[in-house]
C-alpha cells in the first residue's frame, strides 16, 4: 500500500470508530497510525502473508485440474510433500450425457 492508501484507510477507520471526533482530530488519527502502522514494517507484512496463506491452505486447499497429473515435483508443492490427497476424475465420463 501507499503512504495515501494508508492513510486513507486510517483515516476512514477513525470516522467509522470515533464519530464524535473533530475533522483536526480524524486527520491527526490518521496521520498517527500513517506513521505508525505496523503495515510500514516488511517483515510484518511478509509474515501475516505467510500466516494468512497457510491458514487458507489448511481450511480450503487446493484444486489443481492440470494435465499433467505426472509431475512429482507438482505433487511436492501443492500437496503438502505427499501428505495431501487426490481425487481423480476421468473426464470424459463427466461430460458423457
Amino acid at each position: 500500500m501507499t503512504k495515501e492508501q494508508i492513510y486513507q484507510y486510517y483515516l476512514w477507520s477513525s470516522k467509522n470508530e470515533n464519530p464524535n471526533f473533530s475533522r483536526q482530530e480524524h486527520r491527526q488519527f490518521s496521520r498517527h497510525w500513517t506513521k505508525n502502522s505496523p503495515l510500514n514494517d516488511k517483515s510484518r507484512i511478509k509474515e501475516w502473508m505467510n500466516q494468512t496463506i497457510e491458514e487458507y491452505y489448511d481450511h480450503d486447499g487446493i484444486l489443481s485440474l492440470t494435465e499433467d497429473w505426472n509431475n512429482d515435483e507438482m505433487w511436492n508443492k501443492y500437496a503438502d510433500n505427499g501428505k495431501g490427497i487426490c481425487i481423480g476424475y476421468n473426464t470424459r465420463k463427466c461430460l458423457d450425457f
